[in-house]
């Protein structure tokens, strides 16, 4: 096989292409080789410091860029690390790509258009970057995430934005976050405890709708504004918070379990305890 080799050295992950055989991690050093097969197709070889080396596939122009933003990914690959070129996904980017299943979002990104990643129903993970402030209206709705990280530069989750992901049990909020939109996590069914952080000012109508596993909610002093049925058809829930809160209100106006103080550090329902009417776990 005929081989033409370029390689350049990369502090760190700047390269336009995608990952299919390892996760990679920034800050390494990197090499790219390029390949000519005997087909006649360009493939590209990822060698690390060590001298390991991980196959990029052939899909390396799989982007259509316009400017800094992403319009459609085009590709086939599994894992998917978005060049740190891109400040914008476009609205159904990767809508339906059945192959994807890890995508990297790079601190470069501001902005995860709506429906950005729909119906991705193999994408079981994504890293999201640390500059990205909006998560769009539908952008993971119905996918197959089993956990998230929202990052401290996302103020507001947006509309439907990880409806339906029925996988999703793991969510982590961090502060900077303002607003959880209208359904935001409506169905995701195994989610059993959640902590709102303390930037919260707004939660909308239907946010927890469906999410049949929530047993346990954290919600601070700072958020002023409840919608409704935000735990619709959550049923044995139990809200934590401050006493005299609109969060206590809010417990009382639907009959939901109010406990007057924070979540336990330990998850008393991963360690198998039981909870009284009065909020005392057993």
């Amino acid at each position: 096989m005929k081989k033409i080799i370029i390689t350049i050295l990369l502090i760190s992950l700047r390269f336009s292409a995608t990952v299919c055989e390892e996760e990679l991690s920034s800050g390494e050093d990197l090499a790219v080789e390029s390949e000519i097969l005997d087909d006649g197709k360009e493939e590209q070889i990822l060698e690390k410091a060590e001298n390991e080396k991980v196959s990029l596939g052939n899909n390396v122009n799989s982007f259509r860029i316009e400017g800094t933003v992403l319009k459609e990914y085009t590709g086939t690959d599994r894992r998917v690390i978005i060049p740190d070129t891109v400040t914008e996904i476009a609205p159904k980017a990767f809508s339906g790509c059945k192959e994807v299943e890890s995508v990297v979002i790079p601190d470069s990104v501001e902005t995860i258009g709506i429906y950005a990643f729909g119906h991705c129903t193999e994408l079981k993970e994504v890293i999201i970057g640390n500059k990205v402030k909006t998560l769009g209206k539908g952008c993971f709705e119905n996918t197959g995430l089993t956990s998230v990280v929202i990052p401290e530069s996302v103020e507001t989750i947006g509309i439907r934005a990880f409806w339906g992901c029925t996988k999703l049990s793991a969510v982590t909020l961090n502060s900077g976050l303002l607003t959880i939109g209208l359904s935001a996590f409506h169905g995701c069914g195994l989610i059993s405890s959640i902590v709102i952080p303390s930037s919260v000012v707004e939660i909308r109508n239907r946010a927890f709708e469906d999410c049949t596993a929530l047993k346990i909610i954290y919600v601070p002093e700072s958020v002023k504004m409840l919608g409704y049925d935000i735990f619709y058809n959550t049923d044995n829930i139990t809200i934590y918070g401050v006493a005299g809160s609109e969060a206590e209100d809010y417990a009382k106006q639907y009959s939901i379990l109010f406990v007057n103080g924070r979540i336990p550090e330990t998850n008393p329902i991963d360690e198998g305890w039981k909870q009284d009417k009065t909020g005392w776990w057993y």
